[in-house]
């Protein structure tokens, strides 16, 4: 993902809006931009801060179970 005006279709750093560049790269990926594209999009702040706050949940969540079974 890029950093850029959508409306020009050029990529700056000096705006905020996430542009795909919709390269595959092969592996895993390690972060997701999902919640700043939907802010992007116009969802609702809030709503997307409830969905950051059940990720991060659900990451913690998953942690735990993997430090569970490590043990």
């Amino acid at each position: 993902m890029e950093i850029g005006d959508k409306s020009q279709g050029q990529n700056t750093a000096s705006t905020s809006a996430v542009v795909p560049t919709w390269r595959l790269v092969p592996g895993v990926c390690r972060e997701s931009l999902a919640l700043q594209v939907a802010l992007d999009n116009g969802v609702p702040e809030d709503i997307v801060q409830h969905a950051e706050a059940m990720y991060r949940l659900l990451r913690s969540q998953q942690a735990q179970y993997q430090l569970h079974l490590k043990a």
